[in-house]
């Protein structure tokens, strides 16, 4: 069996509906349309070990020391993760292929209630959070300013998602409406990825791909990764979260979903960022392979226990194992 790892993503589906290829683990959903044409392969969805998120940054990019002139006031946060409709950018962008996350984790993990929830999408409410804090319309466009400074912000996006990058422009529409003005940059990976490192941002849509435990959370979103210790490039950081979050992860399995929701409670409270979507993994799979149940994260788990009957080999499959 030969699975694709082709660095550029057309050359590997490619390479798997043309047979070349007998798995690739990384189809999009816009692929499924050519299924049709090609017999010899089909899917399998797993639940996804991803998510996406804005990420908001909480201290001055200009002086680390301060807090973000906008970001570092948690009531806005809460107002523009409010203005925007999780749902609706999530159908837009990736069908059913993707859920509206219930904070930084995942539903993969048994550990992860599938009930909680981040702050409600309620524009009314929005507008008016946004109207208390002085920021209020102003002029013929209905743009938000307050002491003269208009509520805008720069939205940084890698290159190398796509589905960041068709989700920009939609967030920019959302937040416009609400009058919210967005400017968004699109920045090679490894630049977007170095701003973020330094701090040297306003926003920024963001992923991370959890492990077989959710211990990830933690060099992420509480305050042991800021810095160089994690990858907390918003600098968020709340001590009851934290002392939630190692509570959870140090209970034992009958206890531990209960801390989580709590943990998660308080960060969706705080909005350090907007989870914006957990895609499912979509496998793309020659028919003649047959499989077990595949873990979330770790598809090839098992791999020793697939198998090829025997009338179906390809020559290729043949071919002897050395000892």
């Amino acid at each position: 069996m030969i699975w694709s790892v082709a660095p550029e993503f057309t050359t590997a589906v490619t390479r798997l509906f043309s047979g070349d290829a007998d798995l690739f683990d990384a189809l999009r959903p816009e692929n499924l349309q050519q299924l049709a044409r090609y017999r010899n392969v089909r899917t399998i969805l797993l639940p996804g070990m991803d998510y996406a998120f804005l990420r908001f940054n909480l201290r001055d990019p200009m002086n680390r020391a301060r807090p973000h002139p906008l970001f570092g006031d948690r009531d806005l946060r809460r107002a523009i993760t409010m203005a925007v409709n999780r749902g609706t950018l999530v159908r837009s962008v990736l069908d059913t292929f993707a859920l509206v996350p219930v904070g930084p984790i995942v539903r993969a993990y048994p550990t992860t209630d599938p009930r909680g929830a981040q702050l409600p999408f309620d524009s009314a409410r929005a507008s008016r959070l946004l109207d208390s804090l002085g920021w209020v319309r102003r002029g013929v466009d209905g743009m938000r300013a307050k002491n003269g400074r208009e509520l805008a912000f720069t939205l940084i996006i890698p290159t190398s998602s796509m589905n960041r990058i068709r989700m920009g422009p939609l967030l920019q529409e959302q937040l416009r409406r609400m009058g919210i003005r967005v400017q968004l940059e699109q920045l090679e990976a490894s630049t977007e990825g170095d701003r973020e490192a330094r701090g040297a941002f306003d926003a920024a849509l963001g992923g991370w791909t959890m492990s077989s435990s959710p211990d990830g959370m933690k060099g992420a979103w509480s305050s042991q990764g800021i810095g160089k210790n994690g990858v907390n490039y918003g600098s968020y950081s709340n001590p009851r979260f934290d002392a939630l979050l190692d509570s959870a992860l140090l209970a034992n399995p009958t206890q531990a979903r209960e801390k989580f929701t709590k943990a998660l409670a308080v960060i969706n409270e705080d909005a350090p960022a907007i989870w914006l979507y957990e895609p499912r993994k979509i496998l793309g799979i020659h028919r003649r392979i047959r499989t077990t149940e595949m873990r979330p994260d770790a598809w090839w788990f098992d791999l020793a226990d697939w198998y090829i009957p025997r009338s179906e080999r390809l020559l290729r499959d043949r071919i002897p194992l050395v000892r």
